[in-house]
């Protein structure tokens, strides 16, 4: 077990609930944070991994983390460089080993450690700069997958979204548009579709055709709610997916001028309780600040980023969006940028988000190399 100095930095985090003690190792080579509960109310210690660059970021960019700065950068580098090729190394060879990362979102808690460390391996790719090289192994892995099981059209269907992601993150929402609405008649036919559909009218509501977006959206949910799953066709319904309906219809209704039924939806789910089980479900927060960035209203964008702030236990990424040198992918920029205006989160600095030197600029915006973003 390696140690950055002796003795280990150190120090207590406050959230609204507890004071936390927490210590920096490198345990094996990996960056790792030692959580413990500094009054000793609560047994036990947590491993927090820091796998990844925007993991690095967010403990660099909150000051309640000061004491582990100079560790930190000293071991993932001033500008992240060395964190960045270690994460492309640890997610390249857990795709060649099929021995993926826990799963960080619900797609990849729907699958199984081959496609699932597919899809880490990409996401890596894509967040280090190299989005091209992302779209070409996801393309690379449709040909071979097996349409005649379950399992083959269910992986199939997750990796054509992460493909569409892609490209709308690229800008080049006509393609993934394209992507989405072309599926093999194996896959058409299963429950798996229905994904596509959904993804597809989220980047219809988000590139402003609300019309069509709320008639995709409508006809999904009817699906939804009538579909009944064949025998032996694998997974079940992921908790608190109603939600995503919801906000897809409401930033289409927002568009149409229906704004007291975009509202009622934005409340629905405000007060949804969705129960994490097999699968990975994102906090409402996120499902929230979707709809609020599709509606392109930075006010209540802020408004939720805030309370996240206030309650100590900012969600992961809300450190990074207030940065200044953040600038947004594609259609994006200018939503950030009316963010980054408003007087309330320019306030957040210095005592509750620090302002990341320029060298940490690349990192933040994931180091686009003119592939779009």
């Amino acid at each position: 077990m390696g140690v950055v100095s002796s003795p280990a930095p150190t120090g207590i985090v406050e959230t609204a609930t507890a004071r936390l003690a927490v210590e920096f190792r490198l345990i094996q080579g990996s960056a790792v944070l030692l959580v413990s509960d500094a009054d000793g109310k609560l047994p036990g210690t947590t491993f927090f991994y820091i796998n990844s660059p925007d993991d690095a970021l967010r403990f660099l960019a909150d000051p309640r983390y000061s004491f582990l700065w100079k560790a930190l950068t000293d071991w993932a580098g001033e500008d992240l460089g060395k964190l960045r090729d270690r994460y492309l190394l640890m997610n390249r060879k857990a795709m060649e080993e099929d021995a993926p990362g826990s799963a960080r979102n619900t797609a990849e808690s729907s699958t199984g450690p081959s496609t699932r460390a597919v899809l880490q391996y990409a996401s890596a790719l894509a967040d280090t700069g190299n989005i091209d090289a992302a779209r070409k192994l996801l393309l690379s892995q449709l040909p071979g997958m097996n349409l005649a099981s379950n399992d083959g059209r269910s992986d199939w269907v997750l990796v054509r979204i992460r493909l569409a992601q892609l490209l709308a993150r690229s800008g080049r929402q006509t393609e993934a548009l394209e992507t989405l609405a072309a599926a093999p008649e194996e896959v058409r036919a299963s429950g798996y579709a229905l994904n596509m559909d959904v993804n597809r009218a989220a980047i219809l509501a988000e590139t402003g055709h609300y019309a069509e977006a709320l008639q995709a959206i409508d006809a999904g949910q009817g699906s939804f709610k009538a579909y009944k799953r064949p025998k032996g066709e694998r997974g079940a319904r992921v908790s608190g997916s109603e939600r995503q309906f919801a906000w897809i219809r409401a930033c289409a209704l927002h568009g149409l001028g229906r704004e007291q039924e975009a509202q009622e939806l934005i409340k629905s789910i405000d007060q949804s309780h969705p129960r994490p089980d097999v699968f990975v479900v994102q906090p409402n927060v996120l499902v929230l600040t979707r709809a609020y960035a599709c509606m392109g209203d930075h006010m209540r964008y802020s408004d939720a980023l805030l309370a996240e702030f206030a309650s100590r236990q900012p969600i992961i990424g809300s450190t990074i969006i207030v940065q200044p040198a953040y600038v947004g992918s594609g259609s994006k920029a200018a939503f950030v940028k009316e963010l980054h205006d408003d007087p309330r989160i320019k306030a957040l600095a210095p005592k509750q988000v620090r302002i990341l030197p320029p060298e940490l600029g690349p990192a933040l915006n994931h180091w686009q190399r003119g592939n779009g973003e």
